[in-house]
């Protein structure tokens, strides 16, 4: 589960001093050793990049190859003379074009330029400070979207110059002598604890990591510089944070940094150290029992005093509560995805608490890309139990069954053990830690079992996790191979048909000769059960997500829909200040408040909970200003 962190914010106090954070990078982990090479991790954290660098060093405006506008109708977008096949995908827009000043200093401190999959130096251009500040006080404090947390790490690490903070007065003050004062404090609007507060929120000690690196002497002081230290803590990012810890330690030696530094010694197993440490500290830290009691709790595995609560906007509060045993479990549980993540980076611990905190922050994307797959590899098993596993799979703890069945997958040496073990694995997938997760996780090895007549069962399956694993050429060739099939039955021509609406999306084509087909056939590409209505609803989502990705569906499916659906019908949409808005944003290219408001309108539901008309100005919006890639990843999730 995931609580809300929207009181962090507040914790956030100024600077006093000055220090410069000079944390490296996290390096890549090593993959596990198996017939299967997983790739590596992306250090951006960014998709594909769709740009170009400038040559002459100069900012160049973000302007996509054609404007379109998010408010339009589905209406509007069904009147073509001449409506293409069903799904046939047309040429998709160009990338955005992006450039960085290398040479200037920006004022939004980052460390992503345009290649590395920033937004790009122009980002901020047309956008007030105010309305920025307030946009990013409104991104959701939990997202259950990979793609929007993707899209978010990249604003909030993206190098660029500083939203613009134009005057707010007619006319100048004047001092007791008439002359004019200036008023003006010159402040730069880099916003640095706002995007900390967001980082942790998104528990991506990886980004944290990449800001602290680039943040200079004179913009941070040492209050945020610790802040910045707990959050690498808080995201389990231990390797990083704790030499940090004890070099500051040498210099200041804070109860807070103290207490970081219980941390550290815990998570390294060194209990006494720990003891000494808090016991030499608990002194000093009067005024906040519930910390002290809760390292106590953690040492001894103890559960909290009755009627304690924790601090929920302390962050060494929650590194503390991630490092506690089976005691604290509940308190955990109910913690928030930060404190998941760390409990899933951790070297020990509960294995299967460890696989289950993984498999949950990978849900959301909030797991370094290779963890899970690290994770799972981590697990013994005999070699009878995975020879067995199939069976043996019944008698184990669902998360160590699907770590089981993931070994065995790897460990195969017949493309019909590992086709055999990967379906057992996406069957057992559930709501949790769901298909999607699985379906990323084992791409890479489903790549390696190419189509073939004799693993037909095993086509439809294939095709949907690559689909959702990102590896479209290769969920292209299982459909090829099951369209051309001649003894297709009415149970596996259906669960076809659902696949060409992901397929259509991803911009590969459909295949002959399912080109054009009747329009009540497009009820197939969604099979639902349930009431009429749910269907007409589930069903029209799908068309508008299309519709706004520029893939045509049959004409008449709308009017086919409204036999089941009513004229009028009820939604949360947003508001008309912040839909006109966002029009504006797109209609100028200002790249980053529209990225904001589409966050913004997508809110922690995400594409999945989103209502049509509201993933209709998201898709559409991203599009127009060149994030294709974006707006792709946040339609397929709407639909798979």
């Amino acid at each position: 589960m995931i609580a809300s962190f929207e009181r962090f914010a507040r914790f956030l106090v100024p600077a006093t001093a000055c220090l410069v954070l000079t944390l490296p990078v996290a390096a890549a982990a090593q993959a596990p050793e198996s017939d299967v090479t997983v790739p590596a991790e992306n250090p951006s954290g960014a998709p594909a990049a769709e740009t170009s660098g400038a040559t002459d060093g100069s900012p160049i405006q973000l302007l996509p190859d054609r404007i379109a506008d998010p408010a339009a109708t589905d209406a509007d977008a069904g009147e073509e003379e001449d409506v293409p096949p069903a799904f046939r995908v047309p040429e998709l827009a160009e990338g955005v074009m992006v450039s960085d000043l290398p040479s200037a200093r920006p004022g939004w401190i980052g460390a992503l330029t345009g290649s590395e999959g920033g937004l790009g130096w122009t980002m901020w251009e047309g956008t007030d400070a105010a309305l920025a500040e307030r946009l990013l006080a409104a991104v959701p404090a939990a997202m259950e979207s990979p793609a929007m947390r993707s899209l978010t790490r990249r604003l909030l690490l993206s190098r660029a110059a500083a939203p613009e903070r134009p005057p707010q007065r007619e006319i100048v003050q004047l001092g007791p002598d008439g002359q004019p004062v200036d008023t003006d404090t010159g402040e730069v609007a880099h916003f640095l604890e706002e995007r900390v507060h967001l980082l942790v929120q998104l528990a991506d000690g990886e980004g944290l990591a990449l800001l602290a690196d680039v943040v200079a002497p004179d913009t941070v002081g040492a209050a945020l510089d610790e802040r910045v230290l707990e959050g690498l803590l808080l995201a389990g990012d231990t390797d990083l944070a704790c030499p940090e810890v004890r070099r500051r330690l040498a210099s200041r030696p804070t109860a807070r940094l103290r207490m970081a530094l219980t941390i550290c010694l815990i998570r390294r197993g060194a209990l006494d150290a720990a003891y000494l440490t808090l016991e030499l500290l608990e002194d000093e830290l009067p005024a906040n029992p519930p910390l002290t009691a809760l390292a106590f709790a953690v040492l001894d595995d103890t559960p909290l005093p009755e009627g304690m609560s924790l601090p929920d906007d302390d962050y060494l509060a929650l590194a503390l509560l991630a490092s506690g045993g089976e005691s604290l479990v509940r308190q955990q549980n109910s913690a928030g995805l930060p404190v998941l993540r760390a409990i899933a980076e951790g070297a020990s611990g509960d294995t299967v608490r460890r696989i289950y905190a993984a498999e949950q922050t990978a849900r959301v994307g909030a797991l370094r890309d290779g963890a899970l797959v690290e994770t799972y590899a981590a697990v013994e098993f005999t070699p009878d139990q995975l020879r067995s596993a199939g069976t043996e799979a019944d008698t184990l703890h669902p998360v160590l069954a699907r770590a089981l069945l993931f070994q065995a997958a790897l460990k195969a040496t017949t493309a019909i053990d590992r086709a055999r073990f990967l379906r057992l694995l996406w069957d057992r997938a559930g709501p949790e830690p769901g298909f999607t997760v699985m379906a990323k996780v084992t791409a890479p090895v489903a790549a390696t079992v190419k189509p073939r007549q004799d693993l037909a069962w095993f086509s439809v399956a294939a095709a949907r996790a690559l689909l959702a694993g990102g590896r479209y050429a290769e969920a292209e060739a299982w459909v090829a191979m099951l369209a051309g099939s001649a003894d297709l039955d009415f149970m596996t021509s259906g669960q076809l048909y659902s696949l060409f609406p992901a397929l259509a999306l991803a911009g590969r084509p459909v295949p002959e000769p399912f080109e054009v087909f009747p329009r009540e056939d497009v009820r197939a590409t969604l099979p639902v059960t349930g009431p009429p209505a749910d269907h007409a609803d589930q069903l029209s989502r799908l068309l508008v997500v299309l519709e706004a990705m520029d893939v045509p569906v049959p004409r008449g499916s709308w009017m086919t829909l409204l036999d089941d659906a009513a004229v009028r019908t009820t939604a949360t949409i947003p508001s008309a200040p912040a839909r006109y808005q966002l029009r504006d944003a797109v209609a100028e290219t200002r790249t980053a408040e529209t990225v904001l408001f589409v966050l913004a309108i997508l809110g922690s539901g995400g594409p999945a909970g989103a209502d049509p008309l509201t993933l209709n100005a998201a898709i559409r919006s991203l599009r127009a200003i060149g994030l294709m890639e974006d707006a792709r990843a946040i339609a397929l999730e709407a639909i798979i």
